[in-house]
């Protein structure tokens, strides 16, 4: 049997913060080769989930885009060679952000 606590007797609930919001990856990005399916993951540690990832400044291959869900990635097929800098941002359930730079060198 459950005890039952009286809904006139005062009491309280002390809820520990969340820990902070971390990219967790690793350096990004492994090299790829236009007309060669590419994929790398995202993961996030802390906060509040959901997570939504974003690309917030910079640019992706062409032909590549940054799947928005967790675990998050970056998927598709590039059709341009070059080196490509951009600054991957996860944000969480709260509204807390963090970014980490990265890049990815596309071989022709």
């Amino acid at each position: 049997m459950v005890p039952v606590v009286p809904l006139n007797r005062p009491s309280s609930l002390t809820i520990d913060p969340p820990q902070p919001l971390v990219i967790t990856s690793g350096p990004c990005c492994a090299d790829g080769t236009v007309g060669t399916a590419y994929h790398t993951n995202f993961f996030a540690e802390g906060g509040v989930q959901p997570y939504t990832w974003s690309i917030l400044s910079g640019q992706l291959p062409p032909g590549l885009k940054v799947d928005a869900r967790t675990p998050a990635g970056i998927s598709g097929t590039p059709t341009m060679a070059g080196t490509f800098t951009f600054t991957v941002a996860v944000t969480d359930k709260a509204g807390t952000q963090t970014t980490e730079p990265g890049s990815i060198t596309i071989q022709p």
